[in-house]
């Protein structure tokens, strides 16, 4: 799984692949939730502030809610077991959409919330009322089939991100999350939802 993955580039110099990773999340988020994207982008907000913890430790930290067995040993829940299973057989796209699911479950607290308040919701993840309820285990469960993220989408936003990346080194004073403009944006939106 670990070069299967490419989980050594995760942790490289400049972390490229992490880079990456947020800038697919980011246009992710945008095509399932466009606004509550206009809302985190007028806050100043991007997948990088909230997500990295869900790339580096495949939701182990978010998720981390154990449960207890008859011995009193505590053991990872059956969510995050859910996870881990489906990112052995899918890859990222299972951290993809499970960050998906639980932007949807947190949209009604974040969409019209301040920058302080959004972050806080996503540190207290962990911790918060959402892992305590087993509905979210269940919810997870039951949306991710159903959650659009194709192998085709991150090949076409990988594509996406590396031409930005080399319009970036000749525009070098722009951020690349903002390089793309409105129509492109849309467009491709448009795209990959039919993918």
């Amino acid at each position: 799984t670990w070069e299967t993955h490419k989980m050594g580039m995760m942790f490289s110099q400049d972390v490229p692949l992490l880079k990456s990773y947020f800038y697919k999340m980011d246009r992710l988020i945008c095509i399932h939730y466009p606004h509550l994207t206009l809302h985190l982008k007028n806050e100043g907000i991007n997948a990088s502030y909230f997500s990295s913890a869900w790339f580096i430790t495949l939701f182990a930290y978010s998720l981390q809610y154990t449960k207890s067995t008859e011995s009193g040993e505590n053991v990872p829940s059956d969510m995050l077991l859910d996870v881990w299973d489906a990112f052995v057989i899918t890859g990222w796209k299972a951290i993809f959409k499970t960050g998906l699911i639980l932007i949807g479950i947190l949209e009604s607290e974040i969409q019209d919330a301040p920058f302080d308040k959004v972050m806080t919701t996503f540190s207290e993840l962990p911790k918060g009322k959402y892992m305590q309820s087993p509905e979210i285990a269940w919810k997870i469960r039951e949306t991710y089939p159903y959650v659009k993220v194709t192998n085709s989408m991150l090949n076409l936003l990988d594509a996406e991100y590396n031409s930005l990346l080399v319009k970036e080194e000749k525009e070098p004073k722009q951020d690349i999350f903002n390089l793309l403009d409105v129509q492109q944006s849309f467009l491709l939106m448009l795209s990959l939802i039919h993918i």
